[in-house]
């Protein structure tokens, strides 16, 4: 069956969203304007909602492009997020491989996002290394850039991470959290524990940790 076939816009926008499911939602949505009323909220929720659904769905179905448009699109290209396998689960391939097919398609530069662990720590071994293959195959080797995911795993909202990272060649990345945030496991993953890194009080004013990290970023 064509992948196609299975991305039924129809069916993914007559999907119910609960109550309780747009209670939770709320919870975790800001709308900047108050003269908006809780029917038109609702909506725009459902909405929200659906379109989330539309664009997994649309990742799973896949959309076809030639390998002459993936070539042309690679050539001179800057990929600004790209996952290697230096993951605690699996991923298609290791940085090492992957290195290798952009400096082979042609790219500029990439930069590798790692959920759990700084990407920046590896970018002087991985570049020495990509540098040497590229030479022995007459290549010009992509660039190679990371940062640090602010995760649990490193601490989450930790001022002084941050700072160790500006040491390593190549740190151009600041990424807050995300599957350890409150928001990503409440609206993502339907989470109700209530759990997760937060970077607002209970006022809705930045944590003094997270404003710390945008003092050093900047």
């Amino acid at each position: 069956m064509d992948a196609h076939e299975s991305f039924d816009l129809k069916k993914l926008m007559s999907i119910e969203v609960s109550k309780e499911r747009l209670d939770r939602i709320r919870d975790v949505v800001y709308f900047d304007r108050g003269d908006i009323s809780d029917e038109v909220k609702d909506f725009l929720l459902k909405e929200q909602v659906r379109f989330v659904n539309i664009q997994y769905a649309r990742f799973l179905a896949g959309v076809k492009f030639t390998k002459d448009d993936v070539d042309e699109l690679m050539k001179d290209s800057i990929d600004i997020h790209a996952h290697g396998g230096s993951e605690p689960f699996d991923r298609i391939c290791l940085e090492d491989e992957m290195l290798q097919e952009y400096t082979k398609a042609g790219c500029k530069a990439v930069v590798i996002k790692t959920w759990y662990t700084p990407s920046a720590s590896r970018n002087a071994l991985l570049q020495k290394q990509l540098n040497t293959w590229a030479k022995q195959q007459e290549l010009n080797p992509v660039k190679i850039f990371g940062g640090i995911t602010l995760n649990q795993s490193v601490g989450g909202l930790n001022p002084n991470a941050v700072l160790r990272c500006l040491k390593y060649p190549g740190m151009k990345y600041v990424w807050l959290p995300m599957v350890d945030s409150y928001h990503h496991r409440k609206l993502v993953y339907d989470d109700v524990s209530g759990s997760g890194l937060r970077i607002l009080d209970e006022k809705g004013k930045v944590l003094p940790e997270l404003q710390e990290i945008l003092r050093i970023v900047a």
